[in-house]
This record gives C-alpha cells, sequence and structure tokens, in this order.
C-alpha cells in the first residue's frame, strides 16, 4: 500500500539524486527536431565534455530528464544531455524510421486506412514495424515478415530513424 510517509520518501529521493520527471509537455520516447546548428551533446547535464554534435534539423528521441537537462539519443545510436530549449517538438512520423506497436496487446492491420476495410491480421504489441507513409491517423507499415497494410499511428511508438 502506498502511503503519504512512502511518497515524502520517494520525493525527497528523487530531489536528491538530481532525478526528475518531465513535465507534462515534454513526452518521453517522442521525436524532437535540433533548432540550432552545432548543438552539443554532452556527456552529462551541464558537462563541458561532450559526445557529438547535432546539426540544426537533426532529430532525437527524447530518453530521459535530470537537472533540467533531456538525455536524447541520436539516429547514430549516441546518447548524451542537451536543453530543451534548442529542441522543438515534431508532429510528424519519420519515414521508413523502426517503430513498435505499443498501448495495446494486439494491432489490427487493415487494407486501406479505415477500420471498414478488410482485416489483413494483427501484430502482438511490441513488434517492429517500419513506417512507409501517413494519412490522417494511419499509417501505412511494413511488417517484420514483409507484409504491408494501414494501422491506426496512436498505437505505434518510435525507435529508431
Amino acid at each position: 500500500m502506498i502511503t503519504p510517509r512512502k511518497v515524502a520518501a520517494f520525493i525527497l529521493l528523487t530531489a536528491f539524486m538530481g532525478i526528475s520527471a518531465p513535465p507534462a509537455s515534454a513526452a518521453l520516447n517522442k521525436v524532437y527536431v535540433c533548432k540550432v546548428q552545432g548543438l552539443a551533446l554532452r556527456a552529462g547535464p551541464g558537462s563541458i565534455d561532450y559526445i557529438s554534435k547535432l546539426d540544426k534539423g537533426d532529430k532525437v528521441l527524447h530518453v530521459g530528464t535530470k537537472n533540467r537537462w533531456w538525455r536524447v539519443k541520436t539516429k547514430q545510436g549516441y546518447v548524451g544531455f542537451v536543453k530543451k530549449a534548442n529542441l522543438t517538438p515534431t508532429s510528424r512520423l519519420i519515414k521508413d524510421a523502426i517503430y513498435k506497436v505499443s498501448k495495446t496487446s494486439a494491432l489490427k492491420v487493415y487494407a486501406a486506412p479505415r477500420t471498414q476495410s478488410k482485416a489483413l491480421g494483427t501484430v502482438k504489441r511490441g513488434t517492429a514495424v517500419q513506417l512507409k507513409t501517413v494519412r490522417n491517423d494511419w499509417s501505412y507499415v511494413k511488417l517484420e515478415n514483409g507484409n504491408s497494410g494501414w494501422v491506426r499511428h496512436k498505437f505505434l511508438q518510435f525507435l529508431r530513424a
């Protein structure tokens, strides 16, 4: 059972460690775009050591927050820290990027971008798919077995570009 004492202890512990939850507007596992040229991807929050540099327009995945710094992952696989002010959210899905099925145990795949079309099958949670195109709130994806079809993209979570 969660007691007020346990909640207080958790808050104190996370504050002491410098770990904070991202603000509601900063969704984890969402793609953001770099707004500036030559942004240093730092080894730690506020560190002068950097891992790589980001170019304007580069896309990163927000994977955590620490001391008001965002921990991000690049498409090259680098993980480091940047200030949120240098990133802007993107509502666009990334063509040819890999997404995984989430928020549902099984996702129906359709022949056309509407639920009234023929259902081609289902894919399980965690299955990776490659996004090919988007129409409204539907994504045309290529499945691991080579088949393709339409799924609702609200059930997809970005993995990598």
